[in-house]
């Protein structure tokens, strides 16, 4: 009988396992978002499954209009200057990977906003005098990179 639990837990484990992986091999699935530095120059890199060929919309805000949004509490959003990232028509949810590291001598702070009904967004505290002056996309291989440049 115990075999028997134990063979019916492992079958339940791989089919989430496999359902969770072709979820996120969707067309428009956010896998990752990771940031990296080289120099003065820090970057956040969000890397979606290709097709996609959306950059995001990146606005500069106040952490004010952060109070408004319910799913996550990010009115204690350290920086100087404050941008919001967002991106619509996102492939089904997987479990995205955030390797952001903050602080860095940039990057002050960082934090999901919304994650819901194919629309995902992202809050970024930057340092004094610091700023995002570079924001592009393009496809690598099977993906579609959306960079930052913070300097």
């Amino acid at each position: 009988m115990k075999n028997l639990q134990l063979l019916f837990t492992v079958l339940i484990f791989l089919t989430a396992k496999s359902s969770i992986s072709q979820i996120c091999s969707q067309p428009g699935a956010l896998l990752s978002v990771r940031n990296s530095y080289r120099s003065h120059i820090e970057y956040i890199v969000f890397t979606f499954v290709k097709p996609y060929n959306y950059k995001g919309d990146l606005t500069t805000t106040t952490t004010a209009s952060f109070s408004q949004v319910p799913l996550f509490n990010v009115t204690k959003l350290k920086g100087e200057h404050f941008y919001k990232i967002t991106f619509t028509s996102i492939g089904p949810l997987c479990d995205t990977k955030n390797y952001v590291v903050v602080p860095q001598e940039k990057i002050i702070d960082f934090a999901p906003l919304q994650r819901a009904q194919g629309i995902i967004s992202y809050a970024i505290g930057l340092a004094k005098g610091a700023k995002i002056t570079s924001h592009i996309a393009y496809n690598y291989h099977s993906f579609h990179i959306v960079k930052l440049r913070i300097e």
